[in-house]
């Protein structure tokens, strides 16, 4: 290859722009061709316990996932049953936990046991070997009411379209008048009415439903470096005009947990390690070990956390009339087109059927109405046509 590649230089003389441009596109060619895919070889992992769960001082059940830590080319975790699960306050009170009925691995309380704020918990595991894990005792801090849920209009870019989307910026104003928080959670549920670009004559009662969207994992904040325990003007999510979320009216709810610094600290951890845009230059992740430990052996590794915190929560509604009347909101519908055919045109109509064409509705005149998605005329395919019981229009 040397050799080669020395010959190349000598016929093309490097002196010419000819020449060089030869040489680059044979440099390219061989580095491409060494280019091989990698499949590491990875053959031993420890099998290490994961245990998850959470109380709060809002109603049950709450639940408890037990699992195991499982190998790089398999996709699902081992999920671990028959296990006795406790939850034990600072008085020795047990409150048993039991197999949930439709997910291996989890463990619920029933309805009668409710967390109360001050008290200590922890929680004990009791594994099929007969060994013993138990978490940290933690007591449930006072819930910190949300001081205000409120949007502005804003820009924010889209990578994926190459232009900036105009929606509403949803924030949060919170804060601790005793001071003795400092480390919050947040997640969110949004819901929205939507309605579809075609009535449908025989189901009028599925033109409008009603959707729902709660994105996995915590927003993180704290106020740990702050001469006041408050936070402004977090931000929640964007919702974007380019959704049909803002469209008819829409609703979001931000639930509010108080976190011991542990948590927080554990949280903020696996949210980095999560995050990692998965490059050579990523820093190397460790496991993420919280509060629950082997109580026979405190060296051996186990992860998850038992979450003990206090919560609120606040939701709002954002109407259509609030925003300009020249604020353009997608419906979600642009693709569903409309097709008309006259019943005394058997040809027309039988040749869109054949082009699997539905018949939607039949006007008083004769004419044959008919789409090509039935989501277009039922909005029970994307949503539910069951008012929502938080819901007041």
């Amino acid at each position: 290859m040397p050799d080669l590649f020395l010959q190349l230089l000598i016929i093309s003389n490097f002196n010419t722009m000819k020449g060089f441009i030869i040489v680059i596109i044979f440099i390219s060619i061989i580095l491409h061709a060494c280019v091989e895919p990698f499949e590491p070889n990875i053959d031993k992992y420890e099998n290490i316990l994961v245990i998850d769960g959470a109380i709060s001082n809002y109603p049950g059940p709450y639940k408890v996932k037990i699992s195991r830590s499982y190998p790089y080319n398999e996709r699902y975790p081992e999920m671990v049953e028959d296990a006795i699960v406790k939850i034990i306050d600072d008085k020795g009170n047990e409150f048993s936990l039991n197999n949930a009925s439709d997910k291996r691995g989890v463990y619920e309380t029933d309805s009668n046991f409710l967390a109360q704020v001050g008290v200590g918990y922890k929680l004990q595991v009791i594994t099929p070997e007969n060994k013993t894990y138990e978490s940290d005792l933690e007591s449930i801090k006072n819930p910190i009411e949300i001081d205000s849920i409120y949007y502005s209009l804003d820009k924010k870019y889209n990578v994926d379209e190459n232009i900036d989307i105009i929606g509403a910026q949803i924030y949060l104003d919170t804060h601790d008048p005793n001071n003795n928080t400092k480390y919050y959670a947040w997640e969110y549920e949004e819901t929205w009415k939507f309605a579809v670009p075609f009535s449908w004559s025989r189901h009028p009662d599925r033109y409008i439903c009603y959707r729902s969207y709660k994105p996995k994992g915590l927003l993180l904040g704290t106020s740990e470096n702050l001469i006041n325990d408050e936070i402004k003007r977090f931000p929640i999510t964007f919702v974007g005009a380019n959704t049909p979320k803002l469209r008819l009216r829409y609703s979001i709810i931000v639930k509010q947990y108080s976190l011991s610094e542990k948590a927080y600290q554990y949280y903020k951890y696996l949210k980095s390690v999560n995050e990692t845009g998965g490059s050579l230059f990523d820093r190397t992740p460790t496991s993420v070990y919280g509060n629950i430990y082997n109580i026979n052996n405190p060296n051996e590794p186990v992860l998850g956390l038992f979450q003990v915190s206090g919560v609120s929560e606040k939701r709002i509604f954002i109407e259509k009339s609030d925003f300009d009347e020249y604020f353009f909101v997608e419906s979600g519908f642009a693709w569903c087109r409309m097709e008309y055919s006259d019943t005394t045109d058997s040809l027309t109509t039988d040749s869109l059927l054949r082009l699997a064409y539905i018949i939607i509705d039949t006007t008083f005149s004769g004419q044959i109405n008919l789409t090509k998605d039935s989501a277009c005329f039922d909005c029970t395919q994307s949503g539910t046509n069951i008012v929502p019981d938080f819901w007041e229009d």
